[in-house]
């Protein structure tokens, strides 16, 4: 019966070193994922950042063609047609600035998106490390289990030792009594 429980124990322990195994492996994955989100996270900032950059820029080239119109207000009379030409590069301009306005607002929900999912990623280490701690409480209390066991089981062996001999010791004692009648 011993044995059946120690074979009992043994699957067990098995089954839980497997499962441990297989978290173990899950961690890592998300590791991983939680790496590659961040290098993501990494390569949207940079992003951010160049846009911002060409915003500066396109900024930079609205104050300048600002001050040219002023200029060229004084000549209005030769350079219409400019005028028209440059106002046309300007609605171009204010264009292309309010799709970046967009771009920028998909960008910032992108980043709110992905700080998000990082958030719940690291809830779920937190959850997978929880149970993972519980897991290996519940090994070293089994460990335990087992070692009490293996304790039970010499005291038992010597027992049976002990008391094989003195069956033996009994049964030579027979013999001798039985000759002796």
């Amino acid at each position: 019966m011993s044995e059946e429980l120690l074979q009992r124990i043994l699957i067990e322990v098995t089954s839980i070193k497997e499962d441990v195994a297989s978290l173990k492996a899950d961690v890592a994955g998300l590791k991983t994922d939680v790496a590659e989100l961040k290098a993501d996270v990494a390569g949207l900032k940079s992003d951010v950042a160049g846009l911002k950059s060409d915003v500066a820029e396109l900024k930079a080239d609205v104050a300048g063609l600002k001050s040219e119109v002023s200029v060229l207000k004084t000549d209005v009379a030769v350079l219409k047609t400019d005028m028209d030409v440059l106002k046309t590069d300007m609605v171009v301009l204010k264009t292309d600035v309010a799709a970046m306005k967009v771009d920028i607002e998909g960008l910032k929900a992108g980043q709110k998106e992905l700080n998000l999912i990082v958030t719940a990623i690291r809830d779920r280490q937190d959850e997978t490390d929880a149970k993972l701690e519980a897991i290996a409480m519940d090994v070293h209390r089994m460990q335990g289990d087992i070692a009490g066991l293996k304790e039970g089981r010499a005291r038992q062996d010597k027992i049976l030792e002990s008391l094989a001999m003195r069956s033996l010791e009994q049964e030579t004692e027979l013999r001798e009594m039985k000759r002796a009648i």
